[in-house]
């Protein structure tokens, strides 16, 4: 179809071709020199509209954030800030969101309510969360206790009470999850609790597997690994394999970019996504946010952007209209 729109823009400036093998103008003269920056300007603009309009790969499904079968979460009008505990997906159409005060799990089959559980009392703000097996995990990190509960909604939920001082953050990783706190350091002579991290590991049998303390770099590096990214660019984090590759997700330059990785870490493929200068949350909404560190630093939640059944997911809103919008990228599409 694009091939032919093509032509015909070419028959519009030019003309109809001469006999194959015929170069029908003079390109050097004036007049053609004119027709041809009509066609650059005309192709320029087809192709513009096509990438900002109607063929980024990109599938919406719309919740509301307040009110009846809504997703569970918390919204300042005044800041115009929308908090989520967790999002997951298994990539088939079935959709898993913890938030609220108290805290909520609720699953959703595309934008209709399966169930909604509710778990007084607990409340999580560090945004560990995540569907694993047949379970669902969040962590109520202000009660210190990891939840567990199966993804049908159906039974008893468990819920362990972990053996840490205080979680000030972590993530839901394939077979294990971590936690880290502050430790305490010197730094010419006063004690300070940025520079070094307790981090600790523990299956989801809640065996604990480790502790190890550690720099916040290496604390980084353990939370989120990012194997294949030796041209990288640093704020892009990694979502997992694909067809071989790694997939990497992150903003440049004003706008999002998909990439693949070899296993030497060089980018082979990537794939843009605009944020458009008249209205940049179009095609990529707001992010929603995850982590809440103090009353000045809050954040979205990397695991909130997840890679199942290859699909890409990312959640977003619109506060004003009471709008939660989880995007799907199709990557068989983007990289076919």
């Amino acid at each position: 179809m694009i091939e032919l729109i093509f032509l015909g823009l070419q028959i519009l400036v030019y003309g109809l071709p001469l006999r194959r093998g015929k170069f029908p103008l003079n390109f050097f003269d004036s007049r053609t020199m004119s027709k041809v920056f009509s066609l650059c300007v005309l192709h320029t603009l087809l192709f513009s509209n096509i990438l900002y309009g109607q063929t980024v790969p990109v599938n919406y499904r719309i919740y509301r954030f307040s009110g009846r079968d809504s997703v569970p979460s918390r919204y300042f009008p005044q800041s115009n800030e929308l908090y989520l505990s967790g999002f997951d997906t298994d990539g088939r159409g079935t959709f898993y969101f913890a938030g609220g005060n108290p805290l909520q799990i609720a699953c959703f089959r595309d934008t209709a309510i399966v169930y909604r559980r509710v778990f007084d009392g607990k409340l999580s703000l560090k945004g560990i969360f995540g569907l694993r097996k047949d379970s669902i995990y969040v962590i109520a990190d202000q009660q210190k206790e990891l939840i567990r509960l199966h993804k049908s909604g159906q039974g008893e939920a468990v819920e362990h009470e972990l053996p840490v001082r205080e979680i000030c953050g972590g993530r839901m990783a394939k077979n294990s999850f971590m936690l880290y706190c502050p430790v305490a350091s010197l730094v010419n002579g006063d004690t300070v609790y940025y520079k070094e991290k307790c981090v600790y590991e523990f299956d989801y049998s809640f065996k604990m597997l480790s502790c190890k303390k550690v720099s916040k770099e290496e604390q980084e590096e353990l939370l989120y690994p990012r194997p294949y990214s030796h041209n990288v660019p640093s704020l892009f984090y990694y979502k997992g394999d694909y067809k071989g590759y790694g997939l990497y997700w992150g903003t440049d330059c004003g706008k999002w970019q998909l990439l693949l990785t070899d296993k030497e870490g060089q980018v082979k493929y990537n794939y843009d996504i605009p944020m458009p200068a008249d209205d940049p949350f179009s095609i990529i909404p707001l992010q929603v946010l995850g982590i809440y560190e103090d009353a000045e630093v809050h954040r979205p939640s990397p695991d909130f952007e997840v890679l199942r059944n290859g699909r890409f997911y990312t959640v977003g809103f619109d506060g004003k209209k009471n709008k939660l919008i989880v995007t799907e990228v199709d990557l068989s599409v983007v990289f076919p």
